[in-house]
């Protein structure tokens, strides 16, 4: 820990403020540089199911962009290139646009706890 507050300090100029260490956390991703969004990559395998469904009800213009972006950044890993880096996806448009799929997740979730609560209810 104290290696990384170290590192922190000399990449921040000992600012560590949330924003500060969100945008050296966007950069240390590296999915910017293959114009995705935070949701593209979204990591989270433990509720996969989740958001597999979140990623079925998203509008299809929304949809389609995630698909573009992914097939775009697969092709580019393949061929082990970046994006030029003035097409990299910024911290403050990632902030903006890159939590699309957060509100169908949580609605996913909602919807689960409210059938398990459900169940429970009514199968004792």
């Amino acid at each position: 820990m104290r290696l990384f507050r170290t590192l922190l300090y000399k990449v921040t100029g000992e600012d560590t403020s949330k924003k500060t260490i969100g945008a050296l956390m966007f950069k240390l991703n590296e999915y910017c540089k293959f114009g995705l969004y935070h949701d593209d990559v979204y990591p989270d395998l433990e509720h996969e199911m989740e958001t597999r469904e979140a990623v079925r009800r998203l509008p299809s213009e929304i949809y389609h962009q995630r698909n573009f972006r992914s097939i775009k950044a697969f092709q580019l890993d393949i061929q082990k290139e970046y994006l030029p880096e003035d097409q990299w996806t910024k911290y403050e448009d990632d902030l903006k646009n890159g939590r699309y799929l957060q509100p169908y997740i949580a609605e996913v979730k909602a919807e689960l706890k409210e059938r398990e609560d459900w169940e429970k209810a009514h199968f004792k």
